[in-house]
């Protein structure tokens, strides 16, 4: 059975159709079938261990802020970073005070609050295509409970690797915010409106159950 499987293999390798998308990717798709009905034990001790770690220790560490997330960009967070955060956005990373927010949340939530923020701005018109361009290049980050959490305890077991790597991610996003503000020009003028809520008479109640059915 591993001899035909080997040399089934040796064979789709060699062949000039290897380099076909349309070959590759369903054949690397049997092979990868065929490889888990090897040896079905490993395949589901190792499926099993991967759902458990995300269930015990990713899922926790990132449900809680991406609600979070939600709910402040649904309450007039984007106006309130932007009142804040305003000043250095614009001369740091040649971006409008409201991309605040997406930078803020993409450090603190972590994936995928930090893009789903920026697309939801573009989706309002509040920036413009290359400023949400500029604005995914350092905003999309891990979380530092995911990093501290889920990699440093829960992976690497050593909470000070997992500072030492929180360190170098922070200033990563900061040092590509800056190298990214240089690139491309604007084309046109965002739209002058602002967004302060999803709905200006939405309930707490609403607004919080708009946040965990977008967070799921």
């Amino acid at each position: 059975m591993l001899l035909f499987f080997s040399l089934h293999v040796h064979i789709i390798i060699t062949s000039e159709k290897w380099s076909d998308p349309m070959f590759f990717l369903p054949t690397v798709s049997i092979l990868l079938i065929i490889a888990l009905l090897l040896d079905p034990t490993e395949s589901i001790g190792a499926a099993k261990n991967g759902l458990m770690l995300w269930f015990h220790t990713i899922l926790p560490s990132l449900l809680p802020f991406i609600i979070g997330s939600n709910v402040l960009f649904a309450s007039g967070g984007v106006s309130f970073f932007e009142k804040i955060f305003s000043p250095i956005m614009k001369p740091l990373f040649n971006v409008p005070g409201k991309s605040a927010f997406a930078w803020i949340m993409g450090l603190v939530s972590g994936y995928p609050m930090g893009a789903k923020i920026i697309a939801q701005l573009r989706v309002d018109r509040e920036i413009t295509d290359l400023q949400a361009q500029r604005l995914l290049a350092f905003c999309n980050n891990s979380g530092p409970f995911f990093i501290l959490g889920a990699v440093g305890v829960g992976m690497l077991k050593d909470e000070g690797l997992g500072y030492f790597l929180l360190v170098v991610h922070f200033l990563s996003s900061l040092l590509m915010g800056i190298l990214f503000r240089f690139y491309g020009q604007d084309q046109f003028k965002v739209s002058n409106g602002s967004r302060d809520s999803i709905s200006s008479t939405a309930s707490i109640g609403e607004v919080l159950g708009k946040s965990v059915t977008s967070a799921m």
